[in-house]
């Protein structure tokens, strides 16, 4: 930010199938639970942290809970 570039957030419509989905995918990859579940809590949270002055510099960007990152970034 400091930079001045924009911090782009990708959450999901509905958190809770995103987790499910993620969960799943992890377990496929073979990701231990241990760690599916320290990624896991990030998944469909806003950002409560940034001040006034970085949401200025914040697009919030909302995708269908089923769909991976890439589907989204070109």
């Amino acid at each position: 930010m400091k930079l001045g570039k924009y911090i782009h957030y990708v959450i999901p419509a509905n958190p809770t199938l995103a987790k499910e989905a993620f969960r799943k995918r992890a377990r496929e990859r073979g990701n231990s639970n241990e760690w599916i579940e320290r990624v896991v809590k990030f998944i469909g949270t806003k950002p409560d942290y940034l001040t006034d002055e970085e949401l200025k510099q914040t697009y919030i960007h909302f995708i269908p809970s089923n769909s991976y990152l890439s589907d989204w970034i070109r």
